[in-house]
């Protein structure tokens, strides 16, 4: 899609269209797919303690867990250094060690606080996570470019996350007036961070650029967004940096078919155009055809709010994302199973009719 979600499925799973629920060989470039606003969160939420959820949110964003067994948060904001010590507590076993960088960045390092050999809890934590390898692997745990999200972090609270949300932020993150982004060399921790910004309702668009570093041409993934008042709304008491002082307007909009609304308005509404925009002072460009295809939902709000238009009112409920490219993924072996009393599922950030089991899960 053109907000760089992507999902692999069979030619015959359906999709929900404004027109609609279509197979995916019927879907084309520029058709717009539903997708939703927010994410629930779950039932039943994991708690995990908060210093533990930043001292996991400093280390993937500035944390060097590559070599062996060390565990190093490199930084150069003392409010970050200092909170991240703070943080460290939250593990008994643990003693930091700062060691002062070049350009004024400092490294802090954790050791065993009763054995110089002994793994530390933190150590474990992050083996069990994934983060780290077991003991004697090479490379001793995720570099830059392959780290992630642990899935214990998509099972917190909505409070929790937006906690964790923020320490990433702090580290990694820019906030401006209109645009906010979060910058990272691992697309697997971009689309993380995207699922995650959905989880708290921010929408979010997903850019790969190309540059050029001593180790050669590099990827870089930015997941930006132009919902900083909401972005805020969620994380800003929970930030420590400048960024919570910066004042944020940007909020993203949902659009609409406007050859649809206009079709809709003149069956429902059953006057001239002229009614609606005395009554509502939305502007008369909006509810005439134009050469763009797309209606914003805060230009027709009001008049949503004064003629019964079930149709679009329903659709400003989703958000609605544009078929970029669609491209054949070759033959794999799939099981899909049809749900027929609830067919509606959200996969990867869109709405989807069917449930696509993987064989291993068959097998289990």
């Amino acid at each position: 899609l053109r907000n760089g979600i992507e999902i692999s499925a069979t030619a015959e799973h359906r999709f929900l269209t404004e027109a609609g629920w279509k197979h995916l060989a019927a879907l084309r470039h520029g058709d717009f797919v539903a997708a939703p606003p927010k994410l629930l969160e779950p039932l039943q939420p994991t708690v995990v303690s908060r210093d533990r959820l930043r001292v996991l949110a400093y280390l993937i964003a500035d944390g060097s867990l590559g070599s062996g067994s060390a565990v190093d948060f490199v930084n150069k904001e003392a409010a970050l250094l200092d909170e991240y010590v703070r943080c460290l507590g939250a593990f008994d076993d643990v003693t930091p060690i700062c060691t002062a960088q070049v350009h004024g960045v400092t490294r802090v390092s954790v050791r065993h606080a009763h054995s110089g050999w002994a793994a530390t809890s933190l150590l474990k934590w992050l083996r069990a996570l994934g983060l780290k390898l077991a003991p004697g692997a090479k490379p001793g745990g995720c570099r830059s470019a392959e780290k992630f999200i642990p899935d214990v972090v998509f099972s917190l609270s909505d409070t929790d996350l937006a906690w964790f949300v923020a320490s990433l932020w702090d580290c990694d993150g820019y906030v401006g007036r209109k645009l906010a982004h979060y910058k990272t060399i691992s697309e697997r921790l971009a689309r993380d961070v995207q699922m995650l910004l959905l989880r708290l309702g921010i929408d979010s668009t997903l850019h790969v650029t190309t540059y050029t570093s001593v180790r050669g041409e590099r990827t870089a993934y930015q997941v930006t967004t132009y919902d900083t008042a909401i972005l805020m709304e969620r994380i800003g008491a929970h930030l420590l940096t400048a960024k919570r002082q910066v004042t944020v307007t940007g909020r993203h909009w949902p659009t609409l078919s406007r050859e649809r609304f206009i079709a809709e308005m003149d069956t429902c509404a059953r006057m001239s155009r002229r009614e609606p925009v005395r009554l509502t002072n939305a502007g008369r460009i909006h509810l005439t055809p134009r050469q763009r295809e797309r209606i914003s939902g805060k230009a027709v709000g009001r008049v949503l709010e004064t003629f019964p238009l079930p149709e679009s009112t329903r659709h400003l409920r989703l958000d609605w994302q544009a078929v970029e490219r669609i491209e054949p993924a070759g033959e794999a072996h799939v099981y899909d199973i049809p749900v027929d009393r609830a067919p509606k599922i959200v996969a990867l950030g869109l709405l989807t009719h069917n449930s696509v089991y993987q064989d291993q899960i068959m097998q289990i």
